[in-house]
Parts: C-alpha cells; structure tokens; sequence
C-alpha cells in the first residue's frame, strides 16, 4: 500500500522532479543504485518521471517502498522556481495529516529562497502510525529548477519518538545532501553525490528542540 507520503509529493508534483555514485572520497558509498544515510543503507526501489517531474524512492535494508519505517526519496522539478510557493503547496497538502505545526527550517547565512527544509509530523491513521517527514527543498549548483530531498521515519507510538539531538542529525545531514536524479527512461547517474553521515560535521541548524 503507498503511504500518504508518497500521495502527497505525487499532489504537489501534478499541481506545480539518484543514483548514488561511489567515490572513493565518499566512505558512505555502497553501489551505484544505494547510499548511506544515517547508519542506514538505502536502495533504489522507484522511480517515476515525465515533463513536470522525476522523482526517486529508496527503501532502508530488507524493506521496500510500499512497506517501509524508513525512506529517503529524491525529486527534481525541472520549471520550478519559487521555493515558497512550492512550500505552501506541500503544507496545504499535508493539513489533513498533521498532528503538529509544520516547522520551517532555515540553513545558516543561506537565503530561504535558495534552501529550505520543512518538517512535518503525521499521522497514517490506515496504517496506526506516526510519521516523521523532513523534505529539503533546494536550488541546487549547477541544476535548473528545484531539487527535493525527503527522509520519513515511521513510529507506532509518541513511546517510541526520536530525541531532539537525533533529529537535527537529520536536519543537519539533510542539507549537505547531493544525490543525482535517476531518469526513468534512461536508469542513469548525472553526477557525483555527498549523503553525509551522523559523524560528519555539517553546519549546525534551528531545528526541532
């Protein structure tokens, strides 16, 4: 069953697009189909696209996309443009699911119109779950148009929520995130890609405390 993660990014995607290469300079590299993402390794397990959007999904080690408790998804809109306007979109998409505020997160001396990261708490009431979504919405060197980095984590219980510290790690990781789009026509890398881990030392951020 799809998750209401996956209809909502599909939402703003018809109403507004990685591989992971392996360096030797990136110990986090697994494969050219995988990465590293905070102790967890990820594989690419769907990829969507047409004229408005690719988008790229990646279930954690021994899980897929349609059953997961953690995914990483990739999305690259080719004519995107204002990141506020995209913002609003997946927050009025999401009202139906909050169980919390939406949090908007700026990066440190980096304009909110160039990167921005949005984190969401929902709940799947299909599913009896909690849902943990932070998306990172960027202007990306050397892309035209916007890039969307999206890391969600499911919990069965308020019990069992991550501590504040373990979620500025996502935060923090999520904004030196590169990961190159996966075309569906073509299944090919674009370029060389940075997921950082829990002990790199990314700038810090004003995330959830």
């Amino acid at each position: 069953m799809k998750t209401h993660s996956r209809i909502i990014t599909c939402l703003f995607l018809c109403v507004a697009a990685p591989v992971f290469a392996a360096e030797s300079s990136t110990p986090e590299a697994k494969s050219p189909l995988g990465f590293i993402f905070q102790k967890t390794e990820f594989s690419l397990g769907f990829v969507n696209s047409n004229a408005l959007f690719i988008i790229n999904e990646y279930a954690a080690k021994g899980e897929s996309v349609d059953d997961w408790t953690q995914l990483f998804t990739i999305g690259y809109y080719p004519k995107g443009s204002a990141l506020a306007q995209i913002t609003a979109t997946v927050v009025q998409a999401a009202k139906p699911y909050l169980v919390a505020p939406a949090q908007f997160i700026t990066r440190p001396g980096v304009s909110n119109e160039n990167d921005i990261e949005i984190f969401l708490m929902q709940f799947d009431k299909s599913k009896q779950l909690y849902e943990f979504d932070l998306q990172r919405y960027t202007h990306e060197e050397g892309v035209v148009g916007v890039k969307f980095y999206q890391y969600g984590k499911h919990y069965k219980s308020p019990t069992d929520f991550p501590k504040a510290v373990e979620v500025n790690n996502w935060i923090d990781a999520l904004w030196q995130a590169k990961v190159p789009i996966v075309d569906k026509s073509t299944n090919a890398q674009s370029a060389s890609t940075v997921v950082p881990s829990a002990t790199s030392s990314p700038p810090k951020s004003s995330g959830p405390k």
